[in-house]
């Protein structure tokens, strides 16, 4: 009898306290202290129930403790589009009016949270936010598809925060890998959420919840093969670790929500769980590339560079160690570094909008270019970050291999036989000559031997592969004629700086100032001998 009793005595405390400081009349004090009136730029939460004193609050990182009092809990996001963690604050309303702020940068389970406020963007038509089979930019390709592999990481954390942004980020990249790229659908690993589970995993742009599409490109095929967990993760890469090899090319690419616990000690968050940048660095460094080109969107993503940097890598990421990451306004449906990305290396945005971010004009968007156009478009509060090794690899770079470079003479003269090396060649190359040069030499190996042909004037050695010019390298066919003039003064004075500038040279040679003591002047060395009429005397 005295247990019953002790029982109702909770029951009509519990009551009298939830009674004493309604939910709304709580609200309205934070409104209007707090907030002062002002909602127009937060989300808003509140818990489902009072909470009792001391109790522990789960959120996405450490867990915090309710104060010595009986309270709502309020949750104010206070930067609803960026990527966790960011600022927000837990806002305790007491019984007898206490007030408890804690600002911390991730959120509570909004499980046991009810929506006060709530921004909502409706979208008729997702499909339409992604790079169709039927729209095609088709880039030069350096390698054939079979040494390309791609991985894909996504992991949301929980329905709630599982933005469809990131479903929308990864539909564009994938997009772009097999319909741009041509990768082969097996050589690209998908992890996202709870994988192919049909279970509720995403949080739509209008407030709605659903399961996360499985085809990212609109084929009618299946696209996401894993959940993204951590346990999957080590899948995927023991399994490349057996298949690739140093002749192959690694992209991998993750967006998502990121943490930092201090300084470049960071992580990303996966399906119900992190992955420390150690973790992480772990599994790539299992894998034999000849080239990894890795970008990274999550917040924090910057303190991943440390971990991950080495030998033929280059990374691009949306933000310093310290930094969030923002999803792109106005409509907030993709992240905005990634989104401009992946329109660099598409030559389109994933809304058809062409896009030119080949910066010298030479058919190729390398990882450099790309990471320019996406830091010089990127209009939100954070610093993307780069890292090339060596450090020209990213200006050669690109979703198909390294762009090949030839090497030889500037000049081919009558009567010899030239011979230039390519490095980096793809499989299947040929070589190509301009009309004035003849191939006398191995023509699908790395060296080719020309010889001159034709008339007098720029020629050019390129490599052809399916019938398209992938590089060329200029060079002067025939004897040189060298026309310099030099403008300066017609006597040098001792003890003083007398300057002499060339107003105008041709045929593209090498030239160097030049002069025994008391004189001054300019030769041009070549190969077969020195032009070095032109000189002043003191």
């Amino acid at each position: 009898m005295k247990k019953v009793f002790l029982f109702l005595l909770f029951i009509a405390t519990y009551a009298t306290l939830y009674a004493q400081v309604p939910q709304k009349q709580a609200f309205d004090v934070i409104k209007s202290t707090i907030l002062k009136k002002d909602t127009s730029n937060i989300h808003v939460y509140v818990s489902k129930n009072v909470i009792v004193p001391q109790s522990v609050i789960k959120t996405m990182y450490k867990d915090i403790t309710s104060p010595n009092f009986t309270s709502w809990l309020f949750f104010i996001d206070d930067a609803p589009f960026q990527n966790w963690g960011h600022p927000s604050r837990f806002i305790f309303v007491g019984s007898k009016g206490q007030i408890e702020i804690k600002s911390y940068p991730y959120p509570p389970s909004l499980e046991n949270m009810d929506i006060l406020i709530e921004k909502r963007i409706k979208r008729t038509d997702v499909r339409k936010m992604q790079i169709q089979s039927n729209i095609k930019v088709t880039p030069k390709n350096i390698s054939t598809t079979q040494n390309e592999y791609a991985i894909i990481i996504s992991g949301g954390y929980d329905r709630f925060n599982n933005y469809e942004r990131y479903w929308n980020d990864c539909a564009a990249i994938y997009s772009t890998l097999r319909n741009v790229y041509n990768y082969d659908r097996s050589h690209i690993y998908v992890l996202m959420a709870d994988g192919t589970n049909p279970a509720i995993d995403r949080r739509r742009l209008d407030g709605t919840y659903d399961s996360s599409p499985l085809d990212l490109d609109g084929d009618g095929v299946d696209d996401i093969q894993f959940a993204a967990t951590k346990a999957n993760i080590t899948t995927v890469f023991n399994t490349l670790s057996r298949i690739m090899t140093n002749e192959d090319n690694l992209f991998i690419y993750t967006t998502d929500h990121g943490g930092v616990h201090s300084e470049q000690d960071v992580f990303m968050y996966l399906w119900n769980e992190t992955i420390e940048d150690y973790e992480f660095a772990t599994e790539v460094n299992k894998i034999t590339a000849k080239t990894m080109n890795i970008v990274m969107e999550q917040c924090n993503s910057g303190g991943f560079i440390d971990n991950l940097a080495g030998p033929n890598r280059v990374i691009a990421t949306a933000c310093k160690a310290d930094q969030s990451s923002f999803a792109m306004p106005p409509n907030y449906d993709y992240n905005e570094f990634v989104f401009h990305w992946t329109s660099a290396i598409a030559g389109q945005t994933p809304l058809g909008t062409i896009v030119n971010a080949d910066t010298n004009n030479d058919d190729f968007v390398t990882a450099n270019d790309a990471f320019i156009y996406a830091k010089t478009q990127d209009t939100q509060s954070e610093s993307p970050q780069y890292s090339s090794q060596p450090t020209n690899l990213g200006l050669r770079l690109t979703l198909s291999g390294v762009i090949p470079t030839i090497a030889g003479s500037t000049h081919v003269c009558v009567g010899s036989s030239y011979t230039f090396t390519v490095t980096n060649p793809p499989p299947g190359f040929n070589w190509g000559v301009s009309p004035n040069l003849t191939i006398n030499g191995p023509a699908n190996n790395n060296t080719v031997t020309v010889t001159k042909s034709g008339i007098n004037g720029m020629g050019s050695v390129c490599i052809m592969l399916n019938g398209r010019e992938l590089v060329s390298y200029d060079v002067y066919v025939g004897t040189p004629v060298l026309a310099i003039d030099i403008e300066g003064p017609s006597t040098v004075q001792n003890s003083q700086i007398n300057t002499f500038e060339i107003s105008s040279i041709t045929g593209g040679f090498i030239y160097t100032w030049s002069g025994p003591p008391n004189v001054y002047g300019i030769h041009s060395t070549y190969s077969y001998g020195t032009y070095n009429n032109a000189q002043i005397y003191s």
